[in-house]
């Protein structure tokens, strides 16, 4: 594994070079920085093998998982947007709770091209704070449970 790599020896990532020299050697993290801002503009089919080869390098080096090959490479913030019914989906209820919780601020709603749109990391920090709350809440219900009944000998005064 080589610590420098000269684009123009990678025919993919010479063509995400454009402002830079396609000559010069850089670094494995820059390439690999170079791949997944601009994973789009790759046409997969094209790569040589040793390309193939260098980028799985690279996605086990830097990647966490994240795997670049196969894949149209990470959304742009644009696409985690989705809509109320898919929202509505990942919360689990119907659209008309959606729609409440909207109302009371707790979701933001986009509207894009005329079509309402929400925020997929809003929607996941919502059910998690929601899915904590409800953890919650059935911990304490488990608690009172036997609350209602006064203790032996006791006289309930209403």
């Amino acid at each position: 594994m080589t610590a420098k790599i000269v684009p123009a020896d990678f025919p993919g990532l010479e063509s995400l070079c454009w402002n830079r020299s396609k000559t010069a050697p850089i670094d494995r993290e820059t390439a690999w920085a170079l791949y997944r801002a601009n994973w789009r503009f790759v046409w997969q089919d094209t790569l040589t093998d040793d390309e193939r080869a260098l980028i799985e390098s690279l996605e086990v080096e830097f990647g966490n998982g994240e795997r670049l090959l196969g894949t149209d490479g990470p959304p742009p913030a644009f696409a985690r947007l989705i809509t109320p019914e898919e929202a509505a989906e990942i919360l689990g209820i119907d659209l008309v709770l959606l729609e409440r919780r909207i109302k009371a601020g707790r979701l933001f709603c986009r509207e894009i091209d005329g079509e309402a749109r929400i925020g997929l990391e809003d929607v996941l920090a919502l059910k998690e704070a929601e899915d904590k709350q409800n953890a919650l809440m059935a911990e304490i219900y488990e608690d009172m449970e036997g609350v209602d009944s006064p203790p032996n000998g006791v006289e309930r005064k209403m």
